[in-house]
């Protein structure tokens, strides 16, 4: 039988178990627990590379520009009044009403461009971030 503390226990093992992988393999790995009861519990399980690879990174720049930006908005965060700290992870072009997905500590959540851009603060903004950003980077 499972109880919640072994249910948790199990949780932390995989968790602790996932984070060092993690920093074996260079990979981001999202692990949260699904569905339980005394029976059955289910975990999902989410990976995700963090090497740079620079077709990704034109597709991405591209994608943004198709959708009214000037710059590659996907890894920018921003802070959302209700879910706190947003990343943007993705865009979806089958979407077509949200095709921008972020994630907090919540989840998962999807927005229209024009609510990226109001959080982001417009393109002027958009576009100072970035540039500081690579200068910061730079050095």
């Amino acid at each position: 039988m499972l109880t919640k503390s072994k249910i948790t226990w199990i949780e932390e093992f995989i968790k602790d178990q996932l984070k060092l992988v993690e920093e074996r393999e260079n990979i981001k790995i999202d692990f949260k627990l699904m569905n339980q009861n005394l029976s059955k519990v289910d975990f999902n399980m989410s990976i995700t590379s963090l090497d740079f690879d620079p077709k990704i990174e034109k597709l991405n720049h591209n994608l943004s520009v198709r959708y009214g930006f000037t710059q590659n908005i996907v890894g920018m965060d921003f802070n959302h009044p209700r879910l706190g700290l947003v990343e943007i992870t993705e865009i979806k072009t089958k979407n077509r009403k949200y095709p921008i997905i972020g994630q907090s500590e919540k989840g998962y959540y999807k927005f229209t461009t024009s609510q990226i851009k109001s959080y982001l603060g417009g393109d002027k903004l958009i576009n100072r971030n970035k540039n500081l950003e690579l200068l910061l980077d730079s050095k």
